[in-house]
């Protein structure tokens, strides 16, 4: 407890932090097609190891501490993450994820933000106890990737910021990956800053592919949930996107006549197996597998 008191104070008047990429999870690769075309997507990750629970900085507290990690993705690459783990002090019961841009080597606008309750499965494994805190992997099955595009030539920088009701993210002084750590709270006016020499413990996971075009990298943030589904799914689109046909076709060709309603689609009478549901858009159309159990 004394410890991580220490370093969330250090935290508020430093510059620098650091970071890692070691491990690389065996995703099976798969396909997806977006406007008639398949592409072919690889397992990629990356990762800032435990340094044997040596800190921690505490989420939210008398500071309204924020904090944000950042996720590199190289050029001419789109990153899906499917998996993200992060290691906390104290044992939480929500999270939220919020994505964003970098402007100036910090968190800049947001893209994207979900949440435990609706946008991703939540697993616990408890990995020790230091500074009289139990300490926890937590590891988020995001119902749909989020997509990260690499600009053209030099490659792109994301943030991602963990809000939850643990106690505190742990921290190490071990390693850098990219950036380091970035913190916002009451003593550093509201605003983003780098802290120089610690990074937050986490992991990201998914397939990398070629960068797709302006339309084909909106219509890639279409999600569709859960998946497999037993009687109601969601899709959810961009709001720039808007939906003009909707079609959910089995494996014998066959149009089930699915409609979509208010973001549902009711499936609960189809029999089960795979199907094909394509969404076509203003934007382009998209083709995803869709399991009924």
């Amino acid at each position: 407890m004394k410890k991580i008191t220490l370093l969330l104070a250090l935290a508020i008047s430093s510059t620098a932090f650091s970071q890692i990429s070691l491990v690389e999870l065996n995703v099976p690769s798969e396909t997806v097609t977006i406007n008639q075309n398949q592409i072919f997507m690889d397992p990629c990750s990356s990762q800032v190891p435990s340094n044997a629970l040596e800190n921690g900085l505490f989420f939210g507290g008398a500071t309204n501490q924020r904090l944000a990690v950042d996720i590199a993705v190289a050029a001419d690459v789109e990153f899906s993450i499917e998996t993200i783990t992060v290691n906390v002090a104290g044992q939480a019961t929500n999270f939220t994820l919020i994505f964003y841009d970098d402007v100036a080597g910090l968190p800049g606008n947001e893209i994207l933000t979900l949440d435990s309750v609706i946008d991703f499965t939540v697993g616990e494994v408890l990995i020790g106890n230091n500074f009289g805190f139990d300490f926890y992997t937590y590891t988020f099955g995001l119902l749909s990737p989020v997509p990260l595009a690499g600009m053209t030539g030099t490659g792109s920088t994301f943030w991602m910021e963990v809000v939850s009701d643990a106690v505190a993210w742990e921290a190490t002084t071990a390693v850098i990956n990219g950036l380091p750590l970035a913190f916002n709270n009451d003593n550093s006016g509201g605003v983003w800053s780098i802290s120089p020499t610690t990074e937050l413990v986490y992991s990201v996971a998914g397939q990398c592919n070629p960068v797709l075009g302006i339309g084909d990298n909106i219509l890639s943030f279409v999600t569709v949930y859960p998946n497999p589904i037993s009687d109601i799914l969601n899709v959810k689109v961009p709001a720039s996107v808007q939906i003009n046909e909707v079609s959910l076709i089995d494996l014998l060709g066959r149009n089930t006549g699915a409609v979509l309603a208010n973001g549902t689609i009711d499936v609960s009478n189809l029999s089960k197996g795979i199907y094909m549901l394509t969404l076509n858009t203003t934007t382009g159309s998209v083709t995803k597998k869709i399991v009924k159990k």
